[in-house]
């Protein structure tokens, strides 16, 4: 055999054989895994905007209430009248959702805590000009005072 039949031959055996098309199927898999998820996570990332809102509104309260003196004017009893479109519990109370604040007020230092789902918290505590943020699993007041310790959540 020459060089010529050689290549004949080599060439012959792939024209045999077609190139089979590749399936896009795991592409389209893949699509909608992400369409699925994409809309699955719009209610967490609203759920998490919702409860750092109250937890904002409630320290902007908070602030008005002790107007540079003590922030024990500023207890749940008191919030609930300064802002009612919250509703407040006390320091060793659980928040059971995005609009249920505990709070835990004291001269020096004010905390709370919003449910964004069971067993996921927010954590805000102010003391002296310092603002700082947290998170954690038990929604009281008095875990935000210990955990509430980063610059931002």
């Amino acid at each position: 055999m020459n060089d010529d039949e050689i290549i004949a031959a080599h060439e012959a055996e792939f024209e045999a054989d077609p190139p089979r098309r590749r399936s896009n199927r795991g592409f389209w898999i893949a699509c909608v895994f992400l369409v699925v998820e994409i809309f699955v996570n719009r209610g967490v990332k609203d759920t998490i905007a919702h409860s750092q809102h109250s937890l904002r509104t409630a320290e902007t309260a908070a602030r008005e209430l002790a107007d540079g003196g003590s922030f024990a004017d500023a207890s749940a009893g008191a919030l609930a009248g300064a802002e009612p479109s919250l509703a407040y519990v006390g320091p060793a109370t659980e928040s059971d959702g995005l609009e249920v604040v505990s709070v835990s007020a004291a001269p020096e230092i004010w905390a709370a805590a919003v449910q964004v789902r069971p067993e996921a918290c927010f954590y805000l505590k102010i003391e002296g000009d310092e603002t700082t943020y947290g998170t954690g699993t038990l929604c009281t007041a008095e875990e935000a005072l210990i955990k509430a310790t980063d610059a931002r959540w």
